[in-house]
């Protein structure tokens, strides 16, 4: 069977195995040979993929602070959102203030709490905490405080 390429609202022959000729009339024609993802698809799979690998380095520096801190990350480190849970408790906090860090403004006031208690019990500068709050620099702080001795 041959599909032949047509513009909207024109014809298409479908030719067969010699005896006959079908005429279908449709808004859009589909290739049937070579079958190939439209771009739109093949970027939101990158993306995707993107996102995942990011997201899993992440985790997996959360995974490192938590182990140097002394509390073990389990599987709670892998979820979102739960993996606050237990930075909160490598930073000497109840997991409980999760729910504290659902509200605007106390937020971030507990999390630069988290972070100065992580940064002391990692023995680095607990002013590093504050800088947790800037884009891009809490990033290489991050990495800092999970790959450094």
């Amino acid at each position: 069977m041959i599909v032949q390429k047509a513009k909207p609202m024109t014809n298409i022959i479908l030719s067969g195995s010699g005896q006959h000729n079908i005429v279908v009339a449709s808004a859009k024609a589909v290739a049937v040979q070579g079958h190939s993802a439209s771009p739109e698809i093949t970027v939101v799979i990158i993306g995707l993929g993107i996102f995942l690998a990011i997201y899993l380095g992440f985790c997996f520096l959360l995974k490192r602070i938590c182990e140097k801190c002394g509390v073990e990350p389990g599987i709670l480190i892998w979820i979102p959102i739960f993996n606050m849970i237990r930075l909160l408790q490598a930073g000497g906090l109840s997991g409980w203030y999760l729910l504290l860090l659902f509200i605007p403004l106390v937020n971030l006031i507990i999390c630069v709490i988290m972070w100065w208690r992580i940064c002391d019990a990692r023995g680095k500068n607990p002013g590093l905490s504050i800088l947790m709050l800037v884009p891009f620099v809490n990033v290489i702080i991050l990495l800092y405080l999970a790959l450094a001795d």
